[in-house]
Parts: structure tokens; C-alpha cells; sequence
């Protein structure tokens, strides 16, 4: 027994010692080495307003205000920091699909989630809470 144990002992000894290395920090995905809103923007302009609405498969209007809104935002690129009411009615129209019929309710249940935030009294803009939800309900969406 006692031979078998000095073996033991001796093969320890002489097997080499390996230290796991450091974990790495996970990295984000890399469509998140983006801006949330350059990546959602990205996105948004290889697609139609019918399609964002189907692929995100929202269902509320304030959901819906939010994402044709931000999708308003990257079809106009740099010209324009809000919209209006009605450019989000003809969006809804644009992706044939039945526009809010009480749009103030709908704007503001946006507006008190914090996705949308009010530049004047009558336009609006896409927040970066927003523009966060979108991007991340975008990076889980299957690749095309």
C-alpha cells in the first residue's frame, strides 16, 4: 500500500500544474458594437414599413408608434429631428395596417413608457429608451 501511494505522490509531483487562464469578459454581440440608434437606423432603411411591423411582430400602438416612428426617423436620415401625427397615420397607411383611432391616447401611452419624448407640443421624437428597445427586439430577430 505504502509503495502504491509513494507512486501516487510521485506522478503528482512530476504532472505539470495547468492553470485555467483569466476568463474573458463576454463580448456583445457584434451588432451592438454599434450605437443603439445607428444600429436600429441600419436596420430600419433596408426595410419597409409593412415588414418592420411584421418582423417585430408588435402588437400595441404605442409599440407600433414607436417603431414606424423610428423608422420615419432613418427614411429621412439627417433632415428631419421630429414628426407629426400624420406622418405616423401615413406610415400606418404606407404598411396597410390599421392606424391608432384615438392617436393622443396612443402617443402618450408611448410618451409615459418612455420610448417616444415630445420636442414641441405636436411632434415628437424617437428616445434613446426607445431606440434601445428597438435595436435589442432587432439583434434577437432571426438573421435574414
Amino acid at each position: 500500500m505504502k509503495i502504491v501511494q509513494e507512486q501516487v505522490l510521485a506522478e503528482a509531483e512530476a504532472a505539470p500544474i495547468e492553470v485555467p487562464l483569466a476568463a474573458t469578459p463576454p463580448q456583445p454581440p457584434p451588432q451592438m458594437s454599434l450605437a443603439p440608434e445607428k444600429h436600429a437606423k441600419d436596420w430600419l432603411v433596408k426595410h419597409g414599413a409593412a415588414e418592420v411591423l411584421n418582423k417585430l411582430g408588435w402588437n400595441t400602438y404605442a409599440e407600433k408608434i414607436l417603431a414606424l416612428g423610428a423608422f420615419h426617423e432613418s427614411k429621412a436620415g439627417e433632415d428631419i429631428e421630429s414628426w407629426r401625427s400624420a406622418d405616423i397615420l401615413a406610415r400606418f397607411s404606407e404598411a396597410k395596417d390599421t392606424s391608432p383611432t384615438n392617436f393622443p391616447r396612443d402617443i402618450a401611452a408611448a410618451i409615459k413608457t418612455g420610448w417616444v419624448a415630445t420636442k414641441t407640443p405636436r411632434t415628437y421624437t424617437v428616445s434613446r429608451t426607445g431606440w434601445i428597445l428597438l435595436s435589442n427586439a432587432i439583434i434577437k430577430l432571426p438573421p435574414e
